[in-house]
């Protein structure tokens, strides 16, 4: 028992008389409470057993029977219970105690176990992680591309063999060096300008950086480098990690890559011009196969799809200004069918239509998207859009600023229509154009010349008409003028004989003219024939003057005299008294050609082939001159050329004279030349210095 011990006796008995004595609950608190002092003074229930024992002999002895003692051990056990409920508290937390020791004794034997089993885990993770690091820094070392580790100023501060030999430098020496000394120096300001940015970067997100780069040895290469931020636990960058690789070889092969771009790009453009130009060269083809206008712009439209279109229509502009539907295109031709039904439908042609504007501004337009809203549309637009149709292009056939027709071209996949179409059909639409053209001047030069040649049958007939008329008249007059010459009164009057050479010699210049409107009427209806026989041409120019060299030609003698009386004639006619007519002969080995110069009026420019025609002249000066029809030179012109032969005029202008060159064809050594005989007397006096002199009575 404890120094506390009697004390607690003591109380124990005083407590258990209060109680016996009627303390009711109040005694058993108390006793409750002088239990848990018990307790506190170290206690135990045997020595509280023992105090109560001690303290019911006590109180025995004043008892004075056996019943009463039963009856106050009775009630005494009742305040010995309660003064042990303390210790049976205490028993049951030091059970709980003890049952919660134990089970914390097995947590920690469990715990000391899990801990064993996790050293030996983080034993044999730190042996992989070890060796994990040493295969890392093996793959380091080792790797094909430079590694860098570098603060976020560039200073290398962990390299790799790769980066090292790249960099020209030993094992180990780049550390502590600036990354910005093996940078050249014209991109050394830019490198630090992006070093400076780099820390305000994205997270996780790796730069790209092409530059040059120099090593040790002073070697400069393309570099390519990529560069990522290290950042703490709080994001804040805390370093720079540099993937370097050299561009040399990569650079070769980009441009390599680009060459071969390029070249797959200029052949693809090729294989696409090699058939734009295929495409253009079978419409040209089908446009130049017929003049039929209608028939060929049809073959273009079948043409057109399916190459450039799904749908293809034609219009044409009639001479009234109204716009016609032509045709209808489309791979199904039971769809090509279905828009014959636009030819009876009129097509819309305000001045806000889309077909109007495009015909009056000359240039495509291009619908990508069928609209929403088709009110107002016209009625092949509408077609097209019901047919399923979601790109339009419209090309106006436009020529000399004169719309001809209109293309229009229908796709069914949305914003079909690029740049590169609108070149290909806007020069489609000049080849129609053109072939349209075309076909209206073959129909007008087809008008024209049906009525040239009913002017021409005309004409004919009214020389022909002419030409009888002139003659017969002519027939007495000439027969009486040939009379009269031999008429002794006249032969010996000088006065009527120079009235009847003059009667005669225009008579003759007058059927000269009737026969040279028959020539001309036979001449167009091709019944001129020719008399061909070798002759000497030289003998035709100058007729019954000296002879000169003779030039042979195959020819008909009549209708050569008559080319050059004709010019001859011309040349006085158009030369005034005082001037000179001059008359050449050359040939060379294949051609002979006369040549008659005049100092006469001259021929206008415009007018040298003009003079040529029937009923055409020179000039003013020639349209005042009396005599003729303008007939002779038309006449000459087509004798010559059915000798094979050419005629031309020359002049430097009005009042500067004239030439006019004349060349046939020699005749072939084979055939039989002139008697040698008829060239004898013509020595071989040089052509260029004869000159001949004529005078006619007319002037």
């Amino acid at each position: 028992m404890t120094d506390r011990g009697p004390d607690i006796a003591r109380q124990y008995l005083s407590g258990l008389q209060d109680y016996l004595g009627g303390g009711g609950e109040a005694a058993l608190q108390g006793a409750y409470e002088l239990g848990r002092r018990a307790i506190s003074a170290g206690l135990g229930a045997l020595e509280m057993q023992a105090i109560h024992q001690q303290s019911l002999v006590t109180l025995m002895r004043d008892t004075g029977s056996a019943r009463e003692s039963v009856d106050v051990a009775s009630r005494a056990a009742n305040f010995f219970a309660e003064s042990l409920s303390p210790f049976e508290m205490a028993l049951r937390g030091f059970s709980e105690a003890n049952a919660q020791l134990s089970r914390s004794l097995e947590d920690l034997q469990a715990a000391e176990e899990s801990l064993l089993n996790q050293h030996s885990e983080l034993l044999a993770a730190h042996q992989a992680l070890e060796a994990e690091r040493r295969r890392y820094r093996d793959l380091f070392d080792f790797a094909p591309d430079g590694y860098l580790v570098t603060d976020l100023h560039g200073s290398i501060e962990e390299a790799n063999r790769a980066a090292e030999a790249l960099l020209g430098a030993g094992c180990g020496s780049l550390t502590g060096l600036p990354l910005r000394q093996f940078v050249v120096e014209s991109m050394q300001a830019a490198f630090v300008d992006w070093l400076r940015r780099l820390p305000d970067a994205d997270a996780g997100k790796a730069q790209d950086w092409q530059l040059d780069m120099r090593s040790h040895a002073g070697l400069t290469f393309p570099a390519m480098l990529r560069v990522h931020v290290v950042r703490d636990r709080a994001g804040l960058a805390a370093g720079l990690r540099w993937l370097l690789r050299d561009a040399t070889e990569g650079k070769r092969i980009e441009e390599e890559r680009a060459q071969f771009l390029v070249r797959e790009q200029v052949a693809l453009a090729q294989l696409a011009a090699a058939q734009r130009f295929a495409f253009l060269a079978e419409i040209s083809s089908l446009l130049a196969s017929s003049l039929d206008c209608e028939s060929t712009l049809a073959a273009v439209a079948r043409r057109i799809v399916p190459y450039l279109a799904d749908w293809c229509f034609i219009y044409v502009v009639e001479p009234d200004l109204m716009i016609r539907f032509l045709c209808a295109a489309h791979q199904d031709p039971g769809n090509a069918a279905l828009a014959s039904a636009l030819r009876r439908q009129p097509v819309c042609v305000d001045a806000g239509s889309r077909i109007a504007r495009v015909l009056y501004e000359g240039r495509p337009e291009v619908i990508s998207e069928a609209p929403e809203s088709r009110e107002g549309e016209a009625a092949p637009f509408r077609f097209l859009w019901e047919q399923g149709v979601q790109s339009l292009l419209l090309v106006p056939i436009v020529t000399h600023g004169q719309a001809l027709g209109l293309v229009v071209l229908g796709a069914e996949r949305p914003h079909h229509y690029q740049d590169d179409h609108l070149v290909l059909v806007d020069d489609l639409a000049r080849r129609c154009a053109l072939a349209v053209e075309n076909a209206q001047l073959y129909s007008a030069m087809t008008a024209e010349r049906d009525k040239a040649a009913d002017a021409n049958r005309a004409k004919d007939e009214f020389l022909g008409i002419l030409s009888h008329e002139l003659r017969n008249p002519l027939v007495p007059v000439l027969g009486w003028a040939r009379k009269l010459k031999k008429n002794p009164n006249v032969v010996n009057d000088p006065v009527f004989s120079a009235g009847v050479e003059t009667l005669e010699r225009n008579a003759l210049n007058i059927l000269r003219l009737a026969n040279d409107c028959l020539d001309l009427v036979r001449i167009s209806k091709s019944k001129v024939t020719l008399e061909k026989q070798v002759l000497d041409l030289n003998q035709t120019v100058i007729g019954s003057i000296e002879a000169l060299r003779p030039v042979t030609v195959l020819g008909d003698r009549t209708r050569l005299n008559q080319v050059m009386n004709n010019l001859l004639l011309n040349a006085i006619k158009y030369t005034d008294i005082g001037g000179s007519i001059t008359i050449r002969s050359s040939a060379n080995v294949r051609e002979a050609e006369i040549e008659i110069r005049d100092t006469g009026i001259g021929i206008a420019p415009e007018y040298l082939e003009q003079i040529f025609q029937p009923f055409r002249r020179g000039s003013k000066e020639w349209l005042a001159s009396d005599g003729g029809l303008g007939l002779g030179l038309a006449i000459a012109r087509r004798i010559v050329e059915m000798h094979g032969g050419g005629i031309w005029a020359e002049s430097a202008g009005v009042g500067q004279g004239s030439t006019f060159r004349l060349r046939l064809p020699l005749a072939s050594p084979r055939l039989s030349a002139p008697d040698a005989n008829d060239t004898v007397s013509t020595g071989r006096a040089p052509v260029a210095s004869l000159r001949i002199l004529l005078i006619d009575d007319q002037k």
